[in-house]
């Protein structure tokens, strides 16, 4: 048996795919499994990531930081700022946000292919009360096709932010994504008799940036 608690302790720290985070995670569900007498093998595959960076909008004269999208590359824009209550109506007002940098509350992937569709420059999500700016990503499959450069910031920071609308801003990005090898774990269990099923059983044991993913997802990865 494996203490749940101690295997969650031993992997409280970031784990981007592909970074050495991933490497030193490996190193401890490695150990684990040998102690269940279990043998296991990496399972190579090619994604793209990064090294998470840093984010900027200047706006009035004034700075306000906050976090890169993962997987945005360097990004400087400039364009007129437009705050929204609901991001919603972008999906209703066809070419009324080209050109435009926009902040809002939160973030989804339909936003995500408005704003797409729209031309819109930049994209800030203001976070939830009482928590640190949060760490949104791009997608694998948006990072191919193409995206709007994004940035979150704290809900304190977005709500300063409202009075600056229709002014003109610029939101700079500077984050390095490359391309990286991962891998999967791969444990085979033997059954004791004649079986025609497959069961298969997986978890994610990598976490997004700037996050120790004890719960997203090492206690996922420890109960499986």
């Amino acid at each position: 048996m494996i203490n749940p608690y101690k295997v969650i302790k031993e992997l409280d720290f970031e784990r981007l795919a592909g970074t050495e985070g991933e490497k030193r995670a490996i190193e401890v569900i490695g150990t684990h499994l040998k102690e269940l007498g279990l043998e296991y093998k990496l399972e190579p595959f090619e994604l793209v990531s990064f090294a998470p960076g840093s984010a900027k909008l200047t706006i009035d004269g004034k700075e306000f930081v906050g976090n890169p999208f993962g997987l945005n590359k360097d990004a400087d824009i400039s364009g007129e700022f437009l705050f929204l209550d609901n991001w919603e109506v972008v999906l209703y007002n066809k070419k009324a946000f080209e050109g435009k940098i926009i902040v809002s509350y939160g973030y989804s992937r339909k936003l995500a292919s408005a704003l797409m569709e729209q031309e819109a420059a930049a994209y800030i999500a203001i976070g939830t009360p009482a928590r640190k700016a949060s760490s949104l990503s791009h997608r694998q499959n948006s990072f191919e096709e193409g995206y709007v450069p994004s940035m979150t910031v704290d809900h304190i920071t977005g709500e300063k932010l409202v009075k600056y609308s229709g002014k003109n801003a610029s939101v700079q990005i500077k984050q390095k994504v490359q391309k990286k090898t991962a891998h999967n774990i791969v444990v085979d269990i033997p059954g004791k008799g004649v079986d025609d099923n497959l069961t298969l059983s997986g978890a994610h044991y990598d976490s997004v940036a700037r996050c120790n993913g004890s719960s997203d997802n090492a206690g996922g990865t420890v109960t499986l």
